[in-house]
């Protein structure tokens, strides 16, 4: 790891090293003289007159007759101590980027002097008088975690000083570096009891359960039991919290505010039927993952939420699972679709409707219902349309459903001759059509102005009263799925839909439906007897047939939901339900 980076972005300040400066200074004044036999008289002339005003404490004056000598004389004996003590007359009249330089030098060139250790402190202090303090904090970690460096203690005391003024994601990356250390074991074991004294108990135990597993036996390691015991009994008894991140301003608020009203839904359910309250507390995520990632951060340390329900898209959730891992707090977004993200950490969960989830659904039902196996994909060129495209041609051979041939078409696109007179010469018993309106009808009527006879299959996008209104006789028959219809015949869904709608003065989306879900997830998870974060990932492991208002609900070992979707048609110019989930064609 390199400590010549960009320098800390805090105020400048100045971070004085206490004793480790007198330590450091009385090791310079006594150091050993070098011997001057066999050394050119002009360098012995440099040297002595520079030491004499070194050890008067005239820096300044000893600056030139050091330079002469690390200039022209750095073949003779006199060369390390000539470099050593220049670097230290800089470093004490201010020059300090001169000094840093030549301390770095010192220590590439005598890794093993007897003034070596010496150097490495006082390299940090140069780095630390330019702003650089996590660079000064790293080399000072890496003298306080060598148990045989005899500047150690000292350092520590220093590492101690700069490690409190840094951000929270330098000082993470400090923690990881060194976390196996006696540094390490001492990180954990102050981090532990800071966050208990400011009655942050989740963060607090995050860091004495580390503790106890530290493998170095340590004082410090020794202490932690027993006050992880006493926090832990504590938040057993603490109201928990449940964050809900998503964005309030920007272009994505309107699905913001979808996910915030599902979970308020949720909630306002649960605490008119516990005598356990859960309290929700709303973060704004933003449009950017920056914002993300700030809203995750005072969710966990301010709120102290026990989980977070976001965010939305697939960066921001991405950006987020460092800080989640870092927390150890579960991460559940309803939303996002990038492939595998769930599968980044033991920590990132996802409850949503994704690509995958519908072209299993699609390919399922086609295959063993309608025992169609041989297809053509029709794609808008947008990301929904070209990610379903991939999930489709992905899993369908898995149920013995062969794709022949696939075209795209731009949203701006009003004629479809030439993907329609391609489709037409394949004898193709299904089309897969994933998009939205209008094209979705347009399509559909060149298809059978072609004469194109084949089994229209769609995903989400189909859902829509304008697909009927518009689409008529062309559309008729057209198969596909979605996460809640506002017509089930389902009386739990129609409760969700009622108490949605007084909330929010709409009718709820496959957005709010997963976010419902979600939240009942976890509640029901904590009723099982979780009392951490940890313990609350590990026990979302093990859901299993949660009974969703999308459908039965169970996480597989990376995290990812499962659950049967509801599988749409149109009959007399009506969407209506083919079926309630898989389980029931």
């Amino acid at each position: 790891m390199s400590i010549r980076g960009r320098r800390h972005d805090c105020a400048r300040r100045h971070i004085p090293l206490g004793p480790l400066s007198l330590v450091v200074l009385a090791l310079v004044i006594g150091a050993c003289q070098p011997e001057t036999g066999d050394i050119p008289d002009r360098a012995r002339e440099h040297f002595e007159r520079a030491n004499a005003a070194y050890e008067a404490k005239d820096y300044a004056g000893a600056i030139q007759g050091f330079q002469a000598v690390v200039d022209v004389y750095s073949y003779t004996r006199l060369y390390p101590i000539a470099l050593y003590r220049l670097a230290y007359s800089k470093l004490r009249v201010g020059r300090y980027a001169e000094a840093e330089a030549d301390f770095s030098d010192f220590l590439k060139e005598f890794p093993n002097h007897e003034l070596t250790e010496d150097a490495q402190v006082l390299y940090a202090r140069a780095l630390s008088e330019q702003g650089g303090y996590f660079e000064a904090a790293y080399v000072l970690a890496k003298i306080a975690a060598d148990p045989d460096n005899r500047l150690a203690e000292t350092a520590l005391e220093g590492f101690t000083q700069h490690y409190e003024v840094l951000d929270r994601e330098h000082q993470r990356r400090l923690l990881e570096e060194f976390s196996d250390t006696y540094l390490g074991a001492y990180l954990l074991y102050k981090l532990g009891t800071e966050a208990y004294g400011r009655g942050d108990m989740e963060t607090a135990a995050l860091y004495l359960r580390r503790l106890t597993e530290h493998p170095l036996p340590t004082e410090f390691r020794d202490k932690a039991p027993a006050l992880l015991e006493e926090i832990t009994a504590g938040m057993a008894l603490k109201p928990k919290v449940i964050g809900c991140l998503v964005p309030l301003t920007g272009d994505m608020a309107p699905y913001g505010r979808e996910v915030r009203y599902a979970v308020e839904v949720a909630a306002a359910e649960y605490n008119a039927s516990h005598s356990r309250k859960l309290e929700v507390v709303v973060a704004d995520s933003t449009d950017t993952d920056e914002g993300a990632v700030r809203g995750l951060r005072s969710l966990a340390e301010e709120s102290q939420a026990i989980a977070v329900i976001g965010p939305l898209s697939s960066t921001a959730f991405r950006a987020c699972i460092p800080w989640a891992d870092e927390y150890r707090m579960p991460l559940v977004t309803p939303a996002a679709t990038e492939k595998g993200l769930a599968a980044l950490s033991p920590f990132a969960f996802r409850n949503a409707l994704t690509y995958e989830a519908q072209c299993e659904t699609l390919a399922k039902f086609c295959s063993e219902r309608l025992h169609l196996d041989r297809f053509g994909i029709l794609y808008e060129e947008t990301a929904y349309g070209e990610g379903m495209r991939e999930a489709f041609k992905r899993i369908a051979p898995g149920f013995g459903i062969s794709v022949v041939t696939e075209q795209g078409y731009p949203l701006e696109d009003s004629s479809y001759t030439d993907e329609c007179q391609v489709f037409r010469k394949l004898g193709l018993d299904g089309i897969f059509i994933p998009g939205h309106q209008p094209t979705l009808t347009e399509l559909a009527a060149q298809l059978v102005y072609y004469g194109i006879v084949a089994e229209l299959v769609g995903g989400n996008g189909w859902n829509a009263e304008s697909v009927t209104r518009m689409g008529l006789r062309y559309v008729e028959g057209a198969i596909f799925c979605d996460a809640i219809f506002s017509r089930s015949r389902r009386p739990e869904v129609q409760s969700f839909i009622v108490s949605y709608r007084a909330r929010a003065g709409d009718d709820p989306s496959y957005l709010a439906a997963h976010a419902y879900d979600t939240f009942g997830i976890i509640a029901a998870t904590l009723d099982s007897g979780a009392v951490s974060r940890a313990e609350l990932a590990e026990k979302l492991l093990e859901v299993h047939d949660y009974p969703g208002i999308v459908g039965k609900t169970s996480f597989d070992d990376d995290g990812e939901a499962h659950k049967p979707l509801t599988m749409l048609t149109i009959q007399e110019n009506e969407i209506v339900e083919f079926g309630i989930g898989l389980g029931d064609y």
